[in-house]
């Protein structure tokens, strides 16, 4: 039996143990039980989460936000090393599992995640809180997602298997346009994910869906969702639909009374 300061351990095999402060590991018999209790999940209950799942059903949750008054020890939330080619894993190249950006910048900044998988697609689901003049955007070095703005709650596909990292801007914008407007997405055509984007002048409700050529309904990117004023980006993934003519429509209910605005437009997914 050996001590180092509080924790005592009989290890019949490794493994890694790095917690944050007032980690409480109890272990009663190794078969049997093993609790914990970790204080600063409550710490990431504040920030916002992006989950992302490969195609055999694996995921990891990472956590991302402001740092508001600097009292957040980063270090306590590395993660340990990489596993072997072949296991997934998700970790920021930080080597942690929550990442911070300075509070009071008005320049872009980004963080790399790391995705290691043999199973796609990759499914990336987020979940951000209201964060003010400060928006958050995925995208990739080589252009195979496009951008996607994360606002809310929402979810993308990843396709293609040469993705291997994504990358979280934190952009800082005052930017708010003087209509609404719903542009030709990039690029078209396209094989198999493009980008649409579109214009807020303020506050509305948000819908945004895809239909085929015989106005069935394919895919329903945004649904019912407050958005503040300002310029969206979302992905559309077609890996799982067949070549063709699409339609996109954008169904925006401002929330200051104004009428219902509905734009659409058209793109070809060639394969």
């Amino acid at each position: 039996m050996a001590r180092i300061t509080n924790l005592s351990y009989s290890l019949p095999e490794g493994f890694w143990i790095k917690g944050p402060r007032n980690l409480i590991i109890s272990c009663i018999k190794p078969s049997e039980a093993l609790e914990y209790k970790i204080n600063s999940n409550e710490i990431l209950q504040l920030f916002n989460t992006i989950t992302i799942s490969d195609n055999s059903g694996r995921s990891t949750k990472l956590y991302f936000g402001l740092d508001n008054d600097g009292n957040v020890s980063l270090t306590d939330y590395e993660l340990p090393p990489v596993p072997p080619e072949g296991s997934f894993d998700v970790r920021f190249a930080s080597q942690r599992m929550l990442e911070l950006f300075p509070l009071q910048t008005n320049k872009t900044l980004d963080a790399t995640i790391l995705i290691q998988s043999s199973s796609y697609p990759i499914k990336v689901d987020w979940n951000v809180h209201n964060t003010g003049t400060e928006q958050f955007e995925l995208t990739d070095a080589n252009g195979h997602i496009g951008i996607q703005s994360i606002v809310n709650e929402g979810s993308m596909l990843i396709s293609n298997p040469d993705v291997k990292s994504v990358t979280l801007k934190k952009i800082t914008t005052e930017f708010i346009p003087v209509k609404f407007s719903l542009f030709r997405n990039y690029p078209n055509p396209f094989n198999p994910s493009t980008t649409i984007q579109f214009d807020l002048p303020a506050r509305s409700v948000i819908t945004l869906n895809v239909f085929n050529v015989v106005g069935q309904q394919v895919e329903s990117l945004i649904s019912n969702q407050a958005y503040a004023g300002g310029r969206y980006y979302f992905n559309f993934d077609g890996s799982k639909h067949s070549s063709g003519v699409y339609f996109y429509r954008l169904i925006a209910q401002p929330l200051n009374g104004n009428p219902i605005v509905q734009l659409m437009d058209k793109m070809l997914l060639v394969k």
